[in-house]
């Protein structure tokens, strides 16, 4: 079963494929700007909700952003959304719950967050987006299998 964990802001899109290992993929965002611009272009950077990318993919976790300030990325999830096919599962997951859905503490840190992604696989060069969207792929995989 591939699932895909998606992290974002407002100059990129990182998104994770989980099968055998995990894979990365960065959509980078317009580089002038500003967010509202870049985000006008996130269906121009990613995989269309019909590409071949998505066929093997069952279910997908995207980030709920929380926070203040969070307009921008609020926009940019709606973006992303409009990507993914209708046919998938896709679950929205708060910061707490995804850290826990990867076995850590709701609270963890960017640092305990990323230990527990090269453990299970990430990769060193990785930014920090991609270790938070591996652990999203991670714990949507854990909550499709229970379903």
């Amino acid at each position: 079963m591939v699932t895909a964990g998606i992290d974002y802001d407002t100059r990129a899109v990182h998104v994770v494929l989980l099968d055998v290992g995990p894979r990365y993929y960065r959509y980078d965002l317009c580089a002038t700007g500003d967010a509202f611009d870049r985000t006008r272009v996130v269906r121009d950077a990613m995989p269309a909700r019909t590409s071949v990318f998505w066929d093997h993919v069952l279910a997908i976790g995207i980030e709920e952003p929380r926070g203040k300030g969070n307009g921008a990325l609020l926009r940019v999830q709606g973006a992303v959304l409009t990507c993914l096919p209708a046919l998938r599962l896709v679950a929205p997951l708060l910061p707490s719950q995804w850290r826990v859905g990867a076995g850590l503490s709701g609270r963890a840190s960017k640092e305990d967050v990323r230990a527990w992604s090269l453990e299970n696989g990430g990769l060193e060069a990785w930014p920090q987006d991609a270790h938070d969207a591996h652990a999203i792929a991670y714990t949507v995989r854990f909550e499709a299998r229970a379903e």
